[in-house]
């Protein structure tokens, strides 16, 4: 049941902050979180395993870090809360109606967002293609074609320190 394994890796890095093998629907069941020695850091448990809506942030020592609601009507996609439950930010998708409307009806999704704090703009989020190698012919031109991606985080210079592990 294995599908992929996620990794947090600061940009010009290769050492990961933590990293995460999915095993079923990421979004049905509990997920764990290794630090870069491979012990459990964290853990997302989502409430409910029939549509879910809210993932419970869990240190491995048990305690709540925050949870992260998705928003079905509103402002913004996601919103991560602390233990307390004060709003820390919420994740807006970046892109016009339109561009959702167009993309929903190609079968496509959201390649870029904005997470905010009120109406500031502390980082973007968005899709970029992993770095290409260069080869020629028709495998050169096929490689470039399925080119995978990764989200990439960028935060802008005033943002405050996030606790990163809300935005896994």
């Amino acid at each position: 049941r294995y599908k992929h394994t996620y990794r947090v890796v600061p940009e010009g890095s290769e050492n990961a902050l933590f990293s995460c093998d999915v095993v079923g629907h990421s979004a049905h069941a509990e997920q764990s979180f290794l630090d870069s020695t491979g012990r459990p850091e964290f853990s997302m448990r989502p409430n409910r395993k029939i549509m879910p809506t809210q993932w419970f942030v869990i240190e491995s020592s048990g305690r709540e870090i925050g949870r992260v609601d998705q928003q079905i009507i509103g402002k913004g996609a996601w919103a991560a809360y602390d233990a307390s439950g004060a709003e820390i930010f919420r994740i807006a998708d970046a892109e016009t109606r339109v561009d959702r409307v167009g993309k929903a009806l190609l079968g496509g999704s959201s390649a870029k967002y904005c997470i905010m704090q009120s109406k500031r703009v502390l980082a973007t989020m968005e899709t970029e293609p992993r770095e290409k190698t260069t080869r020629k012919g028709l495998r050169g031109v096929l490689q470039a074609f399925l080119t995978p991606s990764d989200w990439v985080v960028r935060f802008s210079t005033e943002a405050p320190e996030l606790d990163t592990r809300l935005l896994a």
